[in-house]
């Protein structure tokens, strides 16, 4: 008795053993959809003249190149515009908004997913410096379907700022967890210290005074106005302003 029970359990599991091999080879797809956890696919930045192109590959998911690494794209006053060109048919740009972009306010590993979810969304404007004259730039729609950004060389902010955006493709619910992500990491350089019209701006990116701006006083051009900002502060204090002056580059050198 003990031995025809011992050959049905032996049976019974051999049983088993082949259904789950069926299983497994009938669906490996399925399995590897399953078992990712997201992936990012790598652009490419190219710059021509004042306009720099990122473009994200779409690479069939048998060879994509995956990775942790971004592009990166650097706008300055004398290169002003970032394009950000999409597989068409598979991703969405990401801001949707045409007035936002991305900022990153915590790591996470998913960071085009958040701020789709609004999470990380910020106004354009908020990082820039806002003139009466200019229109505050946003995304726009290129003739090839990419998406296109202008920073009017005016709006540039005092200080080094940064943003992120790009393009996402989200998993199906039976592909959990295999959404893919282009991400452009976009540094804006802060202007440079320059007088315009009378008026000094105060800037404190890391090459915005290789030069150190000069202005002569006559009796046409007879005052000058000094905006610090926010993150800077006048040197002398104002308060000594009709006493003291500063001969040189050295501000601590004032007498």
């Amino acid at each position: 008795m003990m031995e025809r029970q011992t050959s049905f359990i032996k049976k019974s599991l051999t049983a088993v053993g082949l259904v789950a091999a069926v299983l497994f080879n009938a669906c490996p797809s399925e399995v590897t959809n399953v078992l990712a956890t997201g992936q990012s696919v790598v652009p490419s930045c190219t710059q021509s003249e004042n306009l720099i192109t990122c473009a994200c590959p779409e690479v069939p998911a048998a060879n994509r190149q995956v990775g942790s690494s971004t592009g990166t794209a650097t706008l300055s006053e004398l290169s002003n515009g970032l394009t950000i060109e999409c597989p068409k048919t598979t991703y969405e740009f990401v801001p949707k908004e045409s007035t936002h972009v991305c900022i990153a306010k915590e790591s996470t590993s998913a960071p085009l997913k958040a701020c789709k979810a609004t999470s990380t969304k910020h106004p354009i404007k908020d990082l820039l410096i806002q003139t009466t004259q200019t229109k505050v730039p946003e995304w726009t729609t290129t003739k090839t379907g990419g998406h296109s950004l202008i920073l009017p060389p005016e709006t540039f902010p005092i200080v080094d700022k940064s943003f992120f955006a790009g393009c996402l493709k989200t998993s199906s619910r039976r592909q959990r967890n295999a959404d893919v992500e282009c991400l452009v990491k976009v540094d804006v350089k802060a202007r440079t210290s320059a007088v315009r019209d009378g008026v000094l701006i105060c800037a404190y990116g890391d090459k915005s005074n290789t030069s150190v701006p000069e202005v002569t006083l006559n009796a046409e051009n007879n005052s000058l106005t000094i905006q610090c900002g926010e993150e800077g502060e006048m040197q002398p204090a104002p308060k000594y302003l009709t006493a003291y002056h500063c001969t040189d580059t050295n501000i601590e050198n004032c007498k």
